[in-house]
């Protein structure tokens, strides 16, 4: 395998890992896979910057009775030098009215030593 086929194995399963995680509320594992000053761009949202804003999001959201969200990596794409990657999918999200919306996402990650972190998110509505 090569590095760059490891390395897009990595990030995918790294987005599966963050989504079991915060299934099972471990929000601690969840943020240190933030770098400290990503930058977050959310639907109906201004631009934020820090993880910290991400952290008061995730953590509103799994108190809200009858909120559910997932997402789903579909594929990820490792720059020449392995240092850069970004990984694109698809979210859920169902509000306790029961409404279902639609979403899709693009994350850049930056290899910081032996560890991926998230630099930028961006999520969009899906009409």
């Amino acid at each position: 395998m090569s590095m760059q086929s490891k390395a897009v194995n990595e990030i995918l399963e790294l987005e599966r890992e963050a989504y079991r995680r915060f299934q099972a509320g471990d929000m601690d594992w969840v943020m240190e896979q933030f770098a400290e000053d990503v930058v977050l761009s959310n639907p109906g949202s201004e631009m934020l910057v820090g993880k910290e804003h991400e952290r008061t999001a995730l953590s509103e959201a799994r108190q809200v009775k009858g909120l559910e969200f997932s997402w789903e990596p579909i594929d990820a794409h490792v720059s020449n030098a392995g240092d850069m990657a970004y990984v694109y999918g698809k979210g859920r999200m169902k509000a306790p009215d029961d409404t279902v919306s639609f979403e899709k996402y693009v994350t850049i990650y930056v290899r910081k030593g032996d560890k991926w972190k998230m630099v930028l998110q961006m999520r969009n509505a899906i009409d």
